[in-house]
């Protein structure tokens, strides 16, 4: 029965209940976001619906699982997010038997981007795996492509009115043969929160996270603190880019590696938390404790609330929850049910939830002009949202991730002990009349030295073992801030072969606008050069007429790229947006094994995915 397509295969363990696990591992929040999605969906059905991130599930409970639907996002090319690492080393255990998931159902479903050659790869293999162990995949797995003109939607909602047909086969039916709940009724709150003068006044947890009440996601965080927020661009440089240092709180070591990431959650301001607790009507009871009640037993409230008793709104609108975003479509439904049906923003809301010209336009509306979820209800002053409902519309700020910019063994002693981010502060203009801002990084500008803010290290997801093997000779490709984890690559190499680098096999491609303005790190490159330990290329793009960029620079060098790609040693280390540059730098280091390689472009190609395959290509580049 296992891994057969027929639909005779109905799951007796199934039919004893009407229920589901959602598994997401999110990078950007939109799997997070699909995920309670399909809870909700599921709610609307009554089915009961449990939700975790992969990071937060007890995989050992995988094998109780009747019913289980996986939402996977791809990061960098091909990769997964850092929350499904864990989830997956698990599932590769050799150990495992090859039926000891044949009691479990599954289908899954992934987020990527159709541009890039590994399209969903994590989704991918996670469902080649589970089949691989038994477990039986009840419908064909979906795949949303950022390229679709709908987005995520493009593929999302056939995928979930065929996973809610077959369903309907093999759940038992409703208790009473209920109905199926309209999207614009009101469900109750998976977690209710309620104003401690109407209980007892404090937070109640009747769920479990990973099996034990009340226990914290957030163990292995650091209390760190800030001790530098230097703006390293030059002042009248239009991207203002900041060197952020770190230490433990009370000067303890922190140990961390090469290409390791640290994340932060970033805060609210003050302005913008007045801003959205007079538009909701809460400023008189935004100090008062809440109480917090899962809807059933089975659900669980985040551990980051538990941990930060007591609870207040205030609270929770500065520290946990993310109103200066970009709302995704998900949030016009969920606010729909709270405005008047009578109300012309009622159907103006209907049509933003409406497939085709409805849709469209709410992407005109908010998510090209890039429209913030406060900005949305400051409009739309007819929802009026209840407090207890508060977690359910508001999404939690998620964890931003940053590579780290120095080494271990960072030669600089003022950098001793200490660790850095090399941070690109957004803010941007659109046709809208305020400017755009980044909701972590406008935070992290506005950090003094000696502020206390928790932080979590944690490796890479991206493969980079290779970069261990200091003297193997390499290729460094690193525009604008992608320079960080190559600045703690470089150094740890220097400091791991005590400065004896030789700079032929050590080519480094550094791109900026003006050589001036923004060349990041640029002292410690001319040091390093001086000391015959790498070969720095140059690509100031805005400095002369015609632009150039390190793509350009890779081409014009192809013969000493070439040396190092035939190395059966030899590495490429690309960080930084995960636009089109690593597409560009990955067609002129082709384009190298075509010329001096003798090779045709389809062996060219062949021999960059075997490197690749061996760990020898590695690209850090985010979104």
């Amino acid at each position: 029965m296992a891994g057969s397509s027929s639909s005779s295969n109905e799951r007796s363990d199934i039919e004893e209940e009407r229920s589901l696990t959602v598994l997401y591992a999110t990078q950007s929040g939109n799997a997070q976001d699909v995920a309670e999605r399909i809870g909700r969906q599921a709610r609307r059905r009554h089915v009961h619906a449990r939700l975790y991130s992969m990071d937060e599930y007890d995989i050992t409970n995988l094998i109780n699982e009747a019913l289980v639907v996986l939402v996977v996002a791809t990061t960098g090319n091909g990769d997964f997010p850092t929350s499904a690492l864990s989830f997956w080393r698990f599932l590769l255990r050799s150990d495992l038997p090859e039926d000891i998931l044949s009691d479990v159902t599954f289908a899954t479903f992934a987020l990527g981007d159709s541009s890039y050659k590994r399209f969903c790869w994590p989704a991918r293999k996670i469902n080649k795996r589970l089949k691989g162990l038994g477990a039986y995949e009840i419908i064909e797995g979906g795949e949303a492509d950022d390229q679709h003109y709908l987005g995520i939607d493009g593929t999302l909602r056939p995928w979930l009115d065929t996973l809610w047909s077959t369903l309907d086969d093999v759940l038992p039916p409703t208790p009473d043969n209920k109905a199926i709940l309209p999207d614009d009724h009101l469900l109750p709150p998976a977690i209710d929160v309620q104003l401690a003068s109407t209980t007892n006044g404090h937070a109640k947890q009747n769920g479990a996270v990973n099996g034990s009440p009340g226990e914290s996601i957030d163990t292995g965080w650091l209390s760190s603190r800030l001790t530098k927020n230097k703006r390293i661009t030059a002042e009248d440089h239009w991207q203002d880019v900041r060197l952020i240092e770190f230490e433990e709180e009370n000067g303890e070591y922190i140990e961390f590696r090469p290409t390791d990431v640290l994340s932060v959650v970033p805060e609210n301001n003050e302005k913008d938390v007045t801003a959205i607790l007079g538009r909701l009507g809460w400023t008189e009871v935004a100090d008062h404790t809440l109480t917090l009640i899962p809807a059933s037993k089975e659900d669980w409230i985040p551990g980051r609330l538990l941990q930060d008793q007591p609870l207040t709104l205030r609270k929770l609108l500065t520290k946990h929850l993310d109103f200066k975003s970009v709302p995704r479509p998900s949030f016009f439904e969920r606010i729909l049910p709270f405005t008047p049906a009578d109300h012309m923003q009622h159907e103006k809301l209907q049509e933003y939830c409406t497939p085709g010209e409805g849709a469209d336009d709410m992407y005109e509306y908010a998510i090209r002009v890039r429209r913030t979820i406060l900005e949305v209800l400051q409009e739309f002053d007819a929802v009026q949202i209840p407090i207890r409902y508060v977690l359910d519309v508001f999404p939690l700020l998620r964890r931003r991730e940053f590579s780290i910019a120095n080494a271990p063994k960072q030669h600089i002693v003022e950098s001793a002990n200490k660790i850095q981010l090399c941070v690109a502060i957004v803010d941007y203009k659109t046709r809208l009349k305020d400017r755009r801002t980044g909701v972590c990084t406008s935070w992290l500008s506005t950090l003094q030295p000696g502020a206390r803010i928790p932080i979590s290290i944690a490796p890479s997801a991206m493969p980079t073992q290779a970069l261990r093997n200091h003297s193997a000779p390499a290729i460094f490709v690193g525009p604008g801030t992608g320079i960080a984890p190559i600045r703690s690559a470089l150094w740890d190499r220097y400091a791991t072969l005590n400065g004896s680098m030789k700079a032929k096999d050590n080519l480094c491609f550094f791109g900026f606008r003006n050589q001036a303005k923004d060349f990041l790190f640029g002292e410690e490159w001319n040091d390093l050069a001086s000391k015959g330990c790498i070969t720095p290329y140059l690509a100031a793009s805005r400095d002369q007429e015609e632009k150039i960029y390190v793509q350009d620079l890779i081409s014009k060098e192809s013969e000493q790229v070439w040396k190092i790609i035939s190395n059966p040693k030899g590495l490429v280390y690309v960080c930084g947006s995960a636009g089109k540059m690593p597409q560009a730098v990955r067609a002129s280091i082709v384009e190298a094994c075509c010329t001096h390689g003798k090779m045709q472009e389809e062996q060219a190609e062949d021999y960059i995915n075997q490197i690749e395959t061996q760990g020898r290509w590695i690209e850090e580049c985010w979104d």
